[in-house]
C-alpha cells in the first residue's frame, strides 16, 4: 500500500451531510419546525483560565494539508504569462514551463527561470490561451509540440524537434510535422481542440483531439466522438518513424488495428475536450473538459468514454442509455454546482517536499484553486479524491519537477512548490469522543468547562435531527467581527455540533446521538473532524472518510427510513468555504437573537459579550437579525427570505454560484424572480427559478421536494422538509411581482 493510501482519501460524494448547500429548506418536527435546537440553554459559566478541549493534532491516518507559497526569489522574478504546462526538465534538474505564446522556459530547482527561452515557437504558433501552444512532450532526443499553427485555415499541428542532452536551447528550425488536425470551430472560433500530449512508457505519442458536438445533440450516437472512423473526440497513439522524416507510424499494439471501420491511430474514443495527460508508473490519466462536467479518467486501450451520449455517469442525450456501459470517470465535478471551472492536471508526486503524498496523483482547478490528490495504486483501488489545500488566485498549470516535487503556477503567473502545511503534520487527535476532553468521559452528555453553548436564529434543515452547539475560544483570546458581521475566531478555537435523532419526532425520550462534528481553527484555516456515535450510545468514533447510515423515524403512515450522511473533511469544506474562514452559523446576523438561559431570557450577543468573547462588543439593537422561519406571527416574506438565507446562501451568493439567496440582497436582485433556469434537470419541471403566484412553475420550490437527480441540496439530504416546502409555497403564492 502506498503512503497516501494509509491517509484514507475520502469521497466527494459525501457533502456537508444533512447540513449541505442549496435551494432547500425547512422541517417537520412536531415541537420545533426546524427540527433543531433545544428551546433553552443552561446558564453561562465564566470562561476558565485553562480549557482542556483543544482538539489540537491530526489523526495519524489523516490527509496532509499543503500550501503553495512563492519564495521571495520567485516573487522578484518575472511572472509566467498564460502558462499551460509544467513538466520535468529532461536533464534531471528543475522543470520546463510552457506558455501559450509558444515559449518554453527552463526553470532551476529553486524556481528561477533562465533569461532566454529553452524553446521558442512564437513564429509558428497562433497566439492567445485558446489558440496557442497547447502542450509539449519529451522522448529521447525529441521534443513534441502540439499547437495552433499561424496559418489559414487554422488547424492544430503536432511536430517533433530534435534536441541534444544538456542543451541550453532547442532550435525549432529542424521541426518535422507528424500530423495536422482540423480545429473544430463554433461561432466564437476554434474550440474544444483537446491538446493533451504525452509519451507513454514505450515512447509512443499520445494526442488528445476534441469534438465540437453538443451535449444536446439529437443524434449523439452518430457524433464524431462515437465514430471510430473519425479522429475527433479521440485519444490518438502514434509512433515516430525510425528515420528523421515527417509523418508517423502506427504502433503494432494499437487496440483498433483489427477493426476495418476504425482509424488505426485511435487508442480511445468518446472524449469531448481532452486537455491533459498524466503518465506515471500507476497508469495514464486524461482530463476531459465537458459542457457541464469536468472529468478525470484512467486511460484504457480501446475505451469509449461516452461523449456525447454520457457526461460523467449521467446520460445527456435523448432516449435510454446505460452509463455503466461506458468507461466513466474516476473523478468529476459539475460546473453548475460549484465555483469550479476548468480542471488542470496534474502531477505524480515522488519528491520529498510532501513525503506523505508519495505516489499520489495531484491536480487542481483553474478558478477555485483547490488542490486534490488521489491514490490510484492497485492496492488502494480507485480511491476517491480529497482536497489538500487551496490557492486563492486560482491555478493555471500544475506539474512536477525532475525530483518529483509538485509545482504550480497561480492565476498571477507566480511559480510555487507544494509544501506541507504546519497543521497537516500527524498528531494526536483522539480517535474516540470520550478521549477528546470536550465532554466528561463518564458522561458524554456533559460538556467540560470552557464549552459555551449557543443558538442560531434560523437553523439549517438537517433531516429533522436535533442539534446542540458549543464554541471554545482560548483563554485571553477574542473574536473579531468585520463590517459584514462575519466572525473571525482566533487560533485554537473549536466549534462543536452534535446531531441527535428523535425516532418519535417531538419526543425527547426517543432521542439518541448520531454524530458530533468539530471545526478547529488552525494555521489560518479550519480543520474538520466527524465522530460517529455507536448504536449503544457508549462513545463515538472518529471517521477517516465519509460514511452513511440508514435511520428510521415514526411518520404519519408508519416508520420512515432515510440515509444520513457523515461528511468527509472535503465534504465539510464544500460548504464552509474550503476552510477559508466562512462559517454557516456564528455570524452576527444568525447570532443576534434572544436566548433563554435557564429561567432568564437575554440577548445572546450581550450574554456572550459578558464572557469577554469579543475584541469589540456588538450592539444587538444596531444589528439586523433574521426572522425565525417557524414564527407564524412574523412577516411571510421575511420568514421565507430567512429560510433561504439559512439553508441556501452559503453556496448561493456571488462568490460561489447563482442565484444570490442572501437575506441582505434585495429580492429583485437575487436572480430568482422571473429568471429562467440555466441548467435544467430532466427530472424537475419549472421554467423559472421563481414564478410569482405559480409554485408549479418555480424550479426552486420543485427542487426542494425532489430527491435524486435534480434535488436541492445536491448532496447531504435524505429527507424532504415538508414544513419548509409549505412555507416557500405560501410565499410564492403570495408574490405579486419581483419588486
Amino acid at each position: 500500500m502506498s503512503s497516501l493510501a494509509r491517509f484514507a482519501l475520502a469521497s466527494l460524494l459525501f457533502g456537508c451531510a444533512a447540513e449541505s448547500s442549496a435551494d432547500e429548506a425547512g422541517e417537520s418536527s412536531d415541537t420545533d419546525s426546524q427540527g433543531d435546537d433545544e428551546e433553552s440553554l443552561p446558564p453561562l459559566e465564566p470562561r476558565p483560565s485553562a480549557i482542556a478541549c483543544t482538539m489540537q493534532g491530526t489523526p495519524a491516518n489523516a490527509l496532509p494539508r499543503v500550501v503553495a507559497e512563492p519564495s521571495a526569489a520567485v516573487l522578484a522574478a518575472p511572472a509566467f504569462v498564460e502558462a499551460v504546462q509544467i513538466l520535468p526538465d529532461p536533464d534531471g534538474v528543475g522543470m520546463l514551463v510552457v506558455e501559450a505564446s509558444g515559449r518554453v522556459w527552463r526553470v532551476d530547482a529553486s524556481g528561477l527561470r533562465e533569461s532566454q527561452p529553452w524553446l521558442d515557437l512564437t513564429s509558428e504558433v497562433a497566439g492567445s490561451p485558446t489558440r496557442g501552444l497547447l502542450a509539449i512532450a519529451l522522448a529521447e532526443g525529441w521534443v513534441y509540440a502540439h499547437f495552433h499553427r499561424k496559418a489559414f485555415p487554422e488547424r492544430t499541428r503536432v511536430v517533433r524537434i530534435p534536441f541534444a542532452p544538456a542543451t541550453t536551447s532547442v532550435d525549432p528550425s529542424g521541426a518535422l510535422t507528424m500530423i495536422e488536425l482540423d480545429s473544430p470551430a463554433d461561432a466564437s472560433g476554434p474550440s474544444r481542440v483537446g491538446g493533451a500530449l504525452a509519451t507513454d512508457s514505450q515512447g509512443n505519442l499520445l494526442i488528445g483531439v476534441g469534438d465540437v458536438s453538443d451535449a444536446a445533440d439529437p443524434s449523439p450516437w452518430s457524433a464524431p466522438a462515437q465514430d471510430r472512423g473519425d479522429l475527433r473526440g479521440s485519444l490518438l497513439r502514434l509512433a515516430a518513424p525510425s528515420d528523421p522524416v515527417p509523418g508517423y507510424a502506427i504502433p503494432a499494439d494499437n487496440p483498433l488495428l483489427a477493426d476495418p471501420e476504425a482509424r488505426p491511430e485511435i487508442f480511445a474514443i468518446g472524449l469531448h475536450d481532452p486537455r491533459y495527460l498524466i503518465v506515471g508508473d500507476e497508469g495514464t490519466w486524461i482530463s476531459d473538459s465537458g459542457s457541464v462536467r469536468e472529468e478525470l479518467q484512467r486511460l484504457q486501450p480501446g475505451a469509449n468514454f461516452g461523449w456525447p451520449i454520457t457526461e460523467g455517469w449521467a446520460c445527456t442525450g435523448p432516449g435510454d442509455c446505460d452509463p455503466t456501459s461506458y468507461a466513466g470517470p474516476s473523478f468529476d465535478y459539475g460546473l453548475a454546482d460549484t465555483d469550479h471551472c476548468g480542471l488542470v492536471a496534474g502531477a505524480w508526486v515522488r519528491g520529498d517536499a510532501v513525503p506523505m503524498l508519495a505516489g499520489a496523483l495531484v491536480w487542481t482547478d483553474r478558478c477555485s484553486g483547490r488542490i486534490w490528490a488521489m491514490d490510484p495504486s492497485p492496492s488502494a483501488g480507485l480511491a476517491r479524491s480529497e482536497v489538500l489545500g487551496r490557492v486563492p488566485a486560482g491555478v493555471m498549470a500544475i506539474g512536477s519537477d525532475a525530483a518529483g516535487d509538485a509545482w504550480l503556477i497561480d492565476g498571477q503567473g507566480r511559480l510555487a512548490r507544494l509544501q506541507l502545511a504546519e497543521h497537516g503534520l500527524p498528531g494526536s487527535l483522539p480517535e474516540r469522543l470520550s478521549a477528546s476532553a470536550c465532554f466528561e468521559a463518564s458522561d458524554l452528555a456533559t460538556p467540560t468547562p470552557g464549552l459555551i453553548p449557543y443558538l442560531v436564529g434560523a437553523p439549517l434543515w438537517s433531516d429533522g435531527l436535533v442539534k446542540q452547539r458549543w464554541m471554545v475560544v482560548p483563554p485571553e483570546q477574542r473574536i473579531a467581527i468585520d463590517e459584514q458581521g462575519r466572525w473571525e475566531f482566533p487560533e485554537g478555537s473549536v466549534l462543536i455540533k452534535t446531531f441527535a435523532l428523535e425516532s418519535i419526532p417531538g419526543d425527547p425520550s426517543s432521542r439518541r446521538s448520531v454524530e458530533t462534528r468539530f471545526m478547529v481553527r488552525r494555521a489560518g484555516t479550519w480543520d474538520f473532524h466527524t465522530y460517529r456515535w455507536r448504536d449503544d450510545g457508549s462513545d463515538a468514533d472518529w471517521l477517516a472518510e465519509g460514511q452513511s447510515v440508514e435511520l428510521e423515524v415514526s411518520g404519519p403512515a408508519g416508520p420512515e427510513t432515510f440515509e444520513w450522511q457523515f461528511p468527509s473533511e472535503v465534504g465539510c469544506r464544500n460548504c464552509h468555504g474550503f476552510g477559508e474562514g466562512t462559517l454557516l452559523g456564528p455570524t452576527s446576523l444568525q447570532m443576534n437573537r434572544v436566548v433563554r438561559y435557564g429561567d432568564e431570557s437575554r440577548e445572546q450577543l450581550d450574554a456572550l459579550a459578558q464572557l469577554d468573547l469579543f475584541a469589540e462588543s456588538p450592539d444587538p439593537a444596531t444589528l439586523p437579525r433574521l426572522v425565525d422561519p417557524a414564527d407564524s406571527s412574523a412577516d411571510l416574506d421575511q420568514r421565507a427570505r430567512a429560510y433561504l438565507h439559512a439553508n441556501c446562501a452559503h453556496c448561493h451568493q456571488p462568490a460561489w454560484m447563482r442565484p444570490d439567496l442572501r437575506w441582505t440582497t434585495a429580492f429583485a436582485e437575487t436572480q430568482t424572480c422571473d429568471h429562467p433556469i440555466e441548467f435544467p434537470s430532466p427530472d424537475v419541471a419549472g421554467t423559472l427559478r421563481i414564478d410569482p403566484g405559480a409554485p408549479m412553475n418555480s424550479n426552486l420550490w420543485l427542487r426542494m421536494q425532489t430527491r435524486g437527480e435534480g434535488q436541492m441540496p445536491l448532496l447531504g439530504s435524505g429527507r424532504i422538509d415538508a414544513t419548509g416546502i409549505a412555507l416557500i409555497e405560501a410565499w410564492i403564492l403570495a408574490l405579486e411581482g419581483c419588486d
